[in-house]
């Protein structure tokens, strides 16, 4: 595997990557720990409304930071072999 990207060509696609990472994670996560917290207390459990909101909010940042990076690397047309 060549080792031959430097890093001027690198920063761009990293930074592409953090800002839809951060934004839409931090939408994606505010609303599954919503949803998480009303489940939580619905049940009868809102002692652990934190716990069941920073769980959804963590495992929907998931899927948008792997979305966030595909965007990135569609974006600036990196070609994987």
């Amino acid at each position: 595997m060549e080792d031959n990207i430097s890093y001027s060509e690198t920063l761009p696609i990293w930074w592409a990557m953090v800002w839809r990472g951060i934004l839409l994670g931090l939408l994606a996560g505010f609303v599954a720990g919503f949803i998480g917290g009303i489940i939580a207390g619905v049940f009868g459990m809102a002692d652990k409304a934190i716990i069941f909101g920073a769980v959804a909010g963590y495992l929907a940042g998931i899927p948008v930071s792997i979305w966030a990076l595909r965007k990135a690397l569609i974006a600036y047309k990196v070609k994987l072999r």
